[in-house]
């Protein structure tokens, strides 16, 4: 019995390994073939990349500052940051929309990052209107062109997650109110593009070697009566009030009204706009404003109005105003007499290139 397991033994033995001499062909193959996988895992494999896009919304003003020129000198020419396309034909939000449906790129892909480029302020919204020959947008001027199917959200075939849209106007990452209609505007409710803006001021420059820049700055404020400008000592007094703690050269900045090369302080002006319209069921029932103690006295009765300086945040008293009696008509064709008051406040804003580390986008 003993002798019999012997041999059994050696018979299976040489069975195995006659088994594994005749596979060894077919192991070999495997391993070179893993081998090769393994090989080709090392290289990348090619993608279609995102077409990215740049719109100029606003043109520049004869002796001003030349923000979209040099906007569109960075954007065709910084290594990191220049686009394929930089349009300067669309006059509107809606126009920019438009745009990337009936342009959407052939490689099959949605738009990759898409930059807007405006002028904004905290307070008086975008410098592009929603709708072709409209006024400025905001978040209530959104709102409606919305609820009324004006502007239908851009689909995932044009823009998808990995999408992202920057909205380069100043300040405008401190309205989140305003960013979220607009990214209710371009953006399907179940898609994730990324909707971001700086809330600081966006400034477009040289350099010394002649190559564009783009840099924000931080901003300090005062406000004053348009055409009753303050002394520069008066408006020195009252920033040193407003931000004691505030690292600035107010001097140097209310002299520079350009910015500079070493990075110094400058400021900038603008003005505020308010206009209020009030119609009456008659012609006796409108109150006379025919002098400034009758305008003064129309002004302080309008409680509503108080609702809007709280909004702006900008004391009444630093508003110039012009009322003139009118006729108003209606969209109707119904005409009513009415007082248009218009109200300028004059902005100053003293600007600084930050250096620090800082968030400079909020997203949404």
């Amino acid at each position: 019995m003993k002798t019999s397991f012997q041999i059994f033994s050696l018979l299976f033995g040489s069975l195995i390994a006659f088994i594994i001499w005749s596979f060894q062909p077919a192991f070999d193959a495997l391993g070179r073939k893993k081998q090769m996988i393994n090989e080709l895992s090392a290289f990348a494999i090619p993608s279609t990349p995102r077409q990215d896009v740049t719109f100029l919304l606003g043109k520049d003003k004869a002796g001003e500052n030349p923000y979209f020129a040099k906007a569109a000198q960075y954007y065709r020419q910084d290594p990191k940051e220049q686009t394929e396309l930089v349009i300067d034909s669309c006059k509107s939000l809606l126009a920019v929309r438009n745009y990337l449906e009936t342009n959407a790129p052939n490689n099959g892909r949605s738009w990759g990052k898409i930059n807007l480029v405006f002028h904004s302020n905290e307070w008086t919204g975008m410098g592009v209107p929603t709708l072709p020959g409209g006024k400025r947008t905001t978040t209530q001027s959104l709102a409606n062109a919305i609820a009324g199917d004006q502007f239908p959200p851009l689909s995932e075939t044009i823009i998808d997650a990995c999408t992202e849209i920057v909205f380069h106007g100043c300040a405008l990452g401190r309205n989140e109110g305003l960013l979220s209609a607009l990214r209710a505007a371009f953006v399907s409710p179940d898609v994730e593009a990324t909707i971001s803006s700086s809330p600081y001021f966006v400034i477009f420059d040289q350099q010394q070697n002649a190559y564009p820049k783009r840099y924000l700055a931080d901003y300090w404020y005062v406000f004053f009566q348009t055409g009753k400008k303050p002394s520069d000592q008066q408006l020195i007094q009252q920033l040193n009030a407003n931000y004691p703690e505030a690292r600035v050269d107010w001097n140097r900045a209310i002299r520079q009204n350009q910015p500079a090369q070493d990075g110094q302080p400058f400021h900038y002006t603008f003005k505020v706009p308010v206009v209020w319209t009030v119609t009456y069921p008659d012609e006796a029932s409108r109150p006379d404003i025919s002098n400034w103690k009758a305008q003064q006295k129309w002004l302080d009765n309008q409680t509503e109005l108080k609702a809007v300086f709280e909004k702006y945040k900008i004391p009444q008293e630093q508003f110039s105003w012009y009322l003139r009696e009118l006729d108003y008509t209606f969209e109707d064709g119904s005409i009513e007499p009415a007082i248009k008051a218009v109200g300028f406040c004059t902005v100053l804003c003293v600007l600084k290139e930050m250096t620090e580390k800082h968030d400079s986008l909020v997203s949404l």
